[in-house]
């Protein structure tokens, strides 16, 4: 493919989707909109063909009868379905698709460079996961995307690899890959592709950012002369800002920095699949208009593993490209809601007796009549005589508000499939199996949405460790020995970098419990179910309620996990630790046994991994020790007063060894 088709296929699918995309990014402000709690809003149509976000002020004026009320159900019920789709960490397995010797050595490297990649704060991974879901309930589609950065400077090369045989910096940076965030209004695709997956059918797919002259420069060494500032690119995100109320500082509009429409697309080939062409290019709006041409700044083959793109749904249209939010399905529910409970006030108003006097019987009756609802009623009398100021009964009130209001909180709650019990209700009703069974119908909607996230994930995951290996470090084999010699032995990342990972990986797999995490309060009942019917000892139990969901039954174990942990750095620094006969050994020698099944542990040099079994080894004598003093402090009474101590018991020589013989000599 050339780079003048490519451009060519790119424009066609920018005007294509121009209209289409104006009409769903409207919707997507008026469902920010309701999702923040400020609804009465509508969208308009304007005579350029843009709907416009209009919107009905509260009215807090009882004499008004236009009066509205916003009963807010639709955030807190986001809120919570976002919390249980949030994961609370990543972990993944990788599968390979031989089962050589070479095979599992480089799955032995891929899953350490995963672990590498989840624990990095600067990839802000575990955030961007857990950010997703927010959009993706609110918006009906939102996505990550992995994207290839530059670091580091130009590095000075040799005379014989220089460019044109001279010596220069040459620009080899380190490639780094990381996630970004992909919104809705984002995303360009051709508006006859009805799948939800652009995996199916489309042949092109497209991001659109307005970036500023300066980031072009930085990023792709091209200067741009333009008039069109960074604020008026920003038309739907102002839009946006104005419908969920963001008023105070000022709106994206104001933004003078220079600044172009970017655009990254990727292409599909009849003769290679895959998306194996990659464009990036720019647009001026100023003079070329906003479907005007593509200035190409970058045009090849595909850096990434296939399309880089990955969208989360929350409920699929059929033959739609983006699904429906939460706020969506529950908009029309909201509304009338809203109308009820605007409808009981204003009866509530109505109902509400008033005075009626005689106009010219007392001055200022507004004032003089202190306890009003509203203004008094005033009116004239043919007659002279006076009329005393009484009471007007109000007009009795309507039952159709009630009635609407008694039915619509199960009408919203199954608009989205939710149920009571997810939002903390019926706990204490029933017994506990009939409990039970309603939190699993209630976690079976979520328990789909998991699976169609596991998908998305797993292809995100697989991709990001085929773009870590082919791309950053096969590139820069440096850097790799630098990042990974910690772990891995040169031969091992020899072996796992001398095939491309594109060939030898099958999958990396997101685990189960990352999706559905549980929480501490599951994890205890569970662990505490095992040790009551004697599956596990009650201190195995603590101790993996302690690694799993943080739960400390005992302060002792917690604080030796973490002295532990310590120890086991400093013995690697060639630091001396010294064991205490009453430290807690059981814990101890558990940290060390997980830390003997690491990666990390396998690469250390046989003096490290010698040194750290010693350790263990201490621990164990000393806690064999201690247990030998209890059984003897037990079968052995104390001497009366005056009478001699027993003699005492042979020692082991086992027990001369380590930190246990001083304190036993001793007693």
């Amino acid at each position: 493919m050339k780079v003048d088709e490519a451009i060519d296929k790119a424009r066609a699918v920018i005007k294509a989707a121009a209209m289409p995309r104006r009409h769903a990014n409207a919707e997507d402000a008026i469902n920010l909109a309701y999702a923040s709690g400020r609804q009465w809003k509508w969208l308009q149509d304007a005579p350029s063909g843009v709907r416009m976000l209009r919107q009905l002020h509260q009215v807090h004026d009882p004499a008004r009868t236009d009066i509205r009320v916003v009963m807010d159900v639709i955030s807190r019920n986001v809120r919570r379905t976002v919390a249980s789709l949030k994961p609370t960490r990543l972990a993944s397995k990788v599968f390979m698709r031989g089962q050589s010797a070479a095979d599992l050595v480089a799955k032995h490297v891929y899953a350490g460079v995963m672990d590498e990649f989840y624990a990095s704060d600067q990839q802000n991974a575990l955030s961007l996961a857990r950010w997703v879901h927010k959009p993706r309930c609110i918006l009906g589609s939102a996505g990550i995307r992995r994207r290839i950065v530059t670091e580091g400077r130009p590095i000075q090369l040799a005379l014989e690899t220089a460019t044109e045989q001279k010596p220069g910096p040459l620009n080899l940076r380190t490639l780094r890959v990381k996630w970004a965030q992909v919104f809705p209004w984002e995303v360009i695709r051709d508006p006859g592709m009805t799948q939800a997956d652009p995996r199916t059918a489309d042949e092109i797919v497209g991001l659109e950012n307005p970036q500023t002259v300066a980031w072009i420069g930085r990023n792709f060494n091209k200067s741009i002369q333009t008039d069109t500032t960074l604020g008026q690119l920003m038309d739907t995100m102002d839009q946006i800002r104005r419908a969920t109320g963001w008023t105070l500082s000022g709106h994206a509009a104001d933004s003078k920095l220079p600044g172009v429409l970017t655009y990254e697309f990727w292409l599909q080939d009849a003769e290679t699949p895959f998306w194996p062409w990659h464009l990036i290019g720019y647009c001026d709006p100023s003079k070329d208009g906003p479907d005007g041409e593509i200035q190409p700044l970058w045009f090849g083959r595909n850096y990434y593993h296939g399309l880089p793109v990955e969208l989360l749904h929350f409920d699929t249209r059929v033959e739609g490209q983006r699904a429906r939010g939460m706020v969506e399905l529950m908009r029309s529910i909201q509304d009338v809601r809203n109308i009820a409970v605007s409808i009981m006030l204003r009866h509530i108003i109505e109902q509400t007796p008033k005075w009626r006097v005689q106009e010219g019987t007392i001055e200022q009756p507004s004032a003089a009549l202190t306890n009003r609802s509203d203004r008094p009623i005033i009116f004239r009398r043919n007659q002279p005589t006076d009329h005393i100021p009484d009471r007007v009964a109000g007009v009795p009130g309507s039952p159709v508000a009630d009635a609407l209001w008694g039915g619509l909180r199960d009408e919203a709650m199954e608009s989205v499939n939710l149920s009571g019990v997810q939002l903390g209700e019926m706990v204490s009703r029933g017994p506990a199996k009939a409990y039970a069974s309603q939190v699993d119908q209630a976690d079976l909607p979520l328990a789909d949405l998991r699976k169609d996230d596991e998908l998305a994930f797993n292809r995100l995951l697989t991709g990001t460790l085929v773009d870590i290996i082919d791309v950053s470090y096969r590139t820069r084999r440096d850097i790799a020995e630098r990042e990974l010699s910690d772990e891995y032995s040169v031969e091992q990342i020899d072996t796992a970098l001398a095939r491309p990972a594109a060939v030898t990986v099958r999958e990396v797999r997101i685990q189960q419990e990352v999706l559905h995490p549980r929480a501490p309060q599951q994890v205890e009942d569970n662990f505490m179910r095992l040790a009551q019917q004697k599956i596990i000892e009650p201190r195995e139990a603590f101790h993996e309620m302690n690694l799993q969901a943080g739960i400390v039954n005992d302060t002792r174990a917690s604080e030796a996990r973490q002295r532990q942990e310590i120890e086991i750095e400093s013995i690697l620094v060639g630091r001396p630790v010294s064991v205490d006969i009453f430290e807690d050994h059981w814990t101890s020698r558990r940290v060390i046994e997980e830390f003997g099944a690491t990666a990390r542990f396998t690469n250390l040099p046989e003096e490290a991994r010698a040194a750290i079994r010693r350790h263990w080894a201490e621990h164990k004598r000393s806690e064999a020790g201690l247990e030998m003093f209890d059984q003897i402090s037990r079968t052995v009474a104390p001497p009366e007063p005056g009478e001699p101590s027993p003699p005492a018991p042979p020692q082991d020589e086992g027990l001369s060894i380590g930190g246990a013989a001083p304190v036993l000599q001793s007693a």
